[in-house]
């Protein structure tokens, strides 16, 4: 339980900064630089002790402290949709390379789906860096268990997901004479093949993402009246659910088949 509440807490600031870095990404910035948070509607660096994740906002009742500019919800809500997918990770797997990367994998395609969300883009920045350490986890596997199979298996799947959903882009593109999915979202299965290491899996992320899709996606239209759901949110929250549930979910599948 204290590993829980650790991992929660530590969730909370790896938050603070994926706001960071869904504010400043699409605008071209680091995360680094400038060096200090500020404010989007005036300017104004954010004062450390307006800088504490979730307790802040709510000591200036959503409000800049400087120009009283609202800030928006999503900041309170990825640091605390961060701080339950770290918690949830230690719980489950454990101070062990699984849970870190379960922390990580969950962080990325948080940050990925929010800016999808709020700019219809996956930067290449982002998904490039999943990859990388993606691609490191693997590695550290494989040499824990003196094998190359973690390595190898994470590079196909990998594979599997780029070049499934190339074609699936592709057919897509010549279907509706327009480009009907972004490379960015190919790019995107590409990262998540490579975390999940198995090519099952993969393909299972890109059949859930398309059910997801089609009832949220209708959903929200109808409610939002937003014609165009970015695709890349549906394939994060497939990819959380393939990774956690994914093997129960082909169990269950196949055993429809054998009767």
């Amino acid at each position: 339980m204290t590993l829980t509440i650790l991992s929660g807490l530590i969730g909370l600031c790896a938050g603070s900064f994926l706001n960071v870095c869904i504010h400043r990404i699409p605008l071209g910035q680091t995360p680094w630089n400038p060096p200090r948070s500020y404010c989007p509607s005036c300017g104004e660096p954010v004062r450390a002790v307006h800088n504490i994740p979730l307790f802040s906002y709510l000591l200036l009742r959503g409000r800049c402290a400087d120009c009283s500019a609202r800030i928006p919800l999503r900041y309170p809500l990825v640091e605390l949709t961060a701080a339950a997918l770290f918690a949830w990770a230690a719980w489950e797997d454990g101070p062990t390379l699984d849970g870190a990367r379960t922390a990580l994998f969950g962080a990325l395609l948080l940050a990925l789906g929010v800016i999808d969300w709020r700019t219809e883009r996956l930067p290449d920045v982002l998904t490039g860096t999943g990859a990388a350490l993606a691609l490191t986890f693997a590695a550290a596997e494989s040499t824990l268990a003196g094998a190359w199979m973690p390595l190898v298996d994470a590079g196909a799947a990998g594979a599997v997901g780029f070049s499934s959903l190339w074609l699936i882009r592709t057919l897509a593109n010549l279907a509706y004479r327009r480009e009907a999915m972004g490379f960015g979202d190919v790019k995107l299965i590409g990262m998540i093949g490579l975390f999940l290491g198995s090519w099952s899996l993969v393909l299972l992320t890109i059949s859930l993402s398309a059910v997801i899709g089609s009832v949220v996606g209708l959903a929200v239209v109808r409610l939002r009246g937003r014609q165009q759901i970015p695709y890349g949110v549906f394939l994060g929250i497939a990819a959380w659910v393939s990774g956690r549930w994914g093997g129960h979910l082909l169990e269950w599948y196949f055993s429809l088949w054998r009767g």
